[in-house]
């Protein structure tokens, strides 16, 4: 039943995007053309969480061994790079109507938007229903030795339903933002209508177009250098956690990434006194990844070395 909410969404949206793409060029409208690119972005987010909700199924295997943990980013990515383009275009043709205007159908604009805003809002609705999202599976959620060593994908501090409703959330937002814009839609058919100053229509999508490229410029930064493994600010305050424990004599060989929305992979050697029994090194571990946790840290691997591996340096030598 979830899944099925989420698939007659996506089909709703379809029929948005090519409705309003209809009705914009019969009724001259770069503001309805503006919108339903808007829309087509969120059928992308839509089915983005599909897709994770469908490869969180999927157990890791001998070729995948993080899963498709990068899919959101990836996705993310190319989204943002269509928007920002398609974007550039609604603003190209923007300033062509405002140098040369031509006769804008207003009423279409508001019955279409205003489709559109039933629509969005009924697929919130729907959405608000799932309770659907992003959960990585593993074999129980009694944590032995093992698990710890290599904490599975997904392994958070935050509730289950938390973690699970995050991308319907998010695909949520989009369908918000949707409404807001087609209501801007039909605001702009009405002033054409009453005034009728075809000018409007350019303009009202000239404003969509920066509004919706500031966002995609965001996501694109960010799912860049999440694809990247670009380190954040966090990577100091981890290494100052870890120098907590007196054991601890020396870290380096560290690697922090954000391979998705949900998830931070950590990675770091360090050196413990020559002599430490295997027990004690495991016990420094366990309290080393359980505080780490708490910092939002969801994949830990942690490992213990003697003093002749030892650097001057966190980071490592080379790759």
């Amino acid at each position: 039943m979830k899944m099925k909410r989420l698939i007659a969404v996506i089909i709703l949206n379809i029929v948005i995007v090519v409705t309003e793409l209809i009705f914009g060029v019969i009724g001259n409208s770069l503001g309805l053309v503006a919108d339903a690119i808007h829309n087509f972005s969120d059928v992308i987010a839509l089915g983005i969480a599909f897709i994770a909700i469908k490869y969180a199924e999927r157990e890791v295997s001998e070729k995948m061994t993080y899963g498709y943990i990068r899919s959101e980013m990836m996705a993310g990515f190319v989204n943002s790079i269509f928007l920002i383009l398609a974007m550039m275009y609604v603003v190209f043709e923007s300033v062509k109507k405002l140098i040369s205007p031509e006769p804008v159908q207003g009423v279409t604009m508001m019955i279409v938007a205003g489709v559109a805003v039933l629509a969005n809002g009924l697929s919130v609705i729907l959405l608000r229903g799932t309770g659907a999202g992003h959960a990585h599976h593993h074999h129980n959620h009694e944590h032995d030795h093992e698990d710890n060593i290599c904490e599975g994908i997904g392994h958070t501090e935050i509730p289950k339903r938390e973690v699970q409703d995050m991308n319907i959330r998010a695909a949520t937002l989009h369908l918000l933002s949707d409404v807001a814009i087609s209501a801007a839609v039909i605001l702009g058919g009405l002033a054409i209508w009453i005034w009728e100053i075809p000018a409007i229509d350019p303009i009202i999508s000239i404003l969509f177009a920066v509004f919706i490229t500031v966002k995609g410029a965001g996501v694109l930064k960010e799912t860049f250098f999440s694809l990247m493994d670009r380190t954040d600010s966090n990577l100091n305050k981890i290494i100052d956690t870890m120098k907590e424990f007196k054991e601890v004599e020396n870290i380096h060989g560290v690697h922090l990434t954000h391979p998705s929305s949900k998830d931070t992979l950590f990675t770091a050697h360090i050196v413990v006194p020559s002599k430490m029994p295997m027990e004690e090194v495991e016990a420094l571990l366990e309290r080393i990844r359980a505080k780490l946790k708490t910092m939002g840290i969801t994949h830990i691997v942690i490992q213990p070395e003697t003093r002749k591996y030892a650097r001057d340096t966190i980071l490592c030598d080379g790759h």
